[in-house]
C-alpha cells in the first residue's frame, strides 16, 4: 500500500500543473477495465482521494491508447508519464485530479488479464492539515511528520503516519511505554525487531477499548517511525 500511495502521489503531483479550464475530472473506471474499491474514503497528506484497484484483459500499450483518447474525447488534458514499472495517465484541473496507473500483468499465463492497476481520483482544493486528529495519546517534541494515510473500512477509522526524529529508539521507546501507561492503554509491549540485514529495529504495542495502537522504528540517518492507529473488530 505504501509504494502505491507512493507512485500516487507523484502521478497527482504531475497532474496538478496541468491548469486547464474544466472543473471536473475522469471519474468512472475507463472502457476496459473492471475495478473494486480499495480506498473509498481515503485522506493523503491532507488531500481527500479515492483509489480503486482495476483489472483488463486488453494488453497495455492498447489500454493506455484507449483510456487517453476517451479522456480527451471528454474534453479532458491528459498527460503521459512513466514511473517505475507503471505507465501513469493523468487527467484533471486545481479542483480535481485522476491519476490511472497500469503495468502488463506478471503472470499473464495464469489469467486472461493483461494488465493490472490503480485508479486514483483526489481534490485538491478540498485537502486540510496533513496531520490527522489524533486522540489517546500525543506525540513527542522533536518527531516530524513524513506522510499521513486516514481512511476508514465498515466504518472502522484507520490512521497511518511516516515520522522521523534525531532522537534515539531506545528514548523514544521509553516515551511511548511511559505516556501510553499514563493514558491508561493496556497490552503495552515492546521488543526488539531484526531487518534483513541483521539491522535492529523495536517494536511498541497497545490496546485501549476497540483501538490498536503499532509502532515500528529504526534507524538509518535518523530514527524512522511507522505509526498506525486503528479501530478494530
Amino acid at each position: 500500500m505504501k509504494a502505491l500511495l507512493s507512485t500516487l502521489l507523484l502521478a497527482l503531483a504531475w497532474a496538478a500543473p496541468l491548469g486547464i479550464e474544466a472543473a471536473e475530472c475522469p471519474r468512472a473506471t475507463p472502457e476496459g477495465l473492471q475495478s473494486e474499491p480499495v480506498g473509498e474514503d481515503l485522506v493523503v497528506n491532507g488531500m481527500p482521494m479515492r483509489i480503486r484497484q482495476v483489472r483488463g484483459k486488453t494488453e497495455l500499450v492498447d489500454q493506455l491508447e484507449r483510456t487517453e483518447r476517451q479522456w480527451k474525447d471528454e474534453g479532458f488534458a491528459v498527460r503521459r508519464d512513466r514511473a517505475g514499472l507503471w505507465d501513469v495517465l493523468s487527467a484533471g484541473d486545481a479542483q480535481c485530479n485522476t491519476t490511472l496507473q497500469l503495468r502488463a500483468h506478471p503472470s499473464p499465463r495464469d489469467t486472461s488479464e493483461r494488465v493490472v492497476g490503480y485508479l486514483g481520483v483526489s481534490q485538491p482544493h478540498k485537502s486540510a492539515a496533513r496531520m490527522p486528529k489524533l486522540s489517546g495519546f500525543a506525540l513527542p517534541g522533536g518527531v516530524e511528520l513524513d506522510s499521513a494515510v486516514s481512511g476508514s473500512d465498515a466504518g472502522r477509522y484507520s490512521h497511518a503516519l511516516t515520522l522521523s526524529s534525531k532522537r534515539s529508539v531506545d528514548d523514544l521507546s521509553d516515551y511511548f511505554m511511559r505516556h501510553l501507561n499514563e493514558r491508561r492503554w493496556e497490552a503495552l509491549q515492546s521488543h526488539e525487531v531484526r531487518g534483513v540485514k541483521g539491522d535492529k529495529g523495536r517494536v511498541v504495542s497497545a490496546q485501549k477499548g476497540n483501538e490498536r495502537f503499532t509502532l515500528v522504528m529504526w534507524r538509518d540517518e535518523q530514527t524512522r517511525l511507522q505509526l498506525t492507529v486503528a479501530e478494530v473488530p
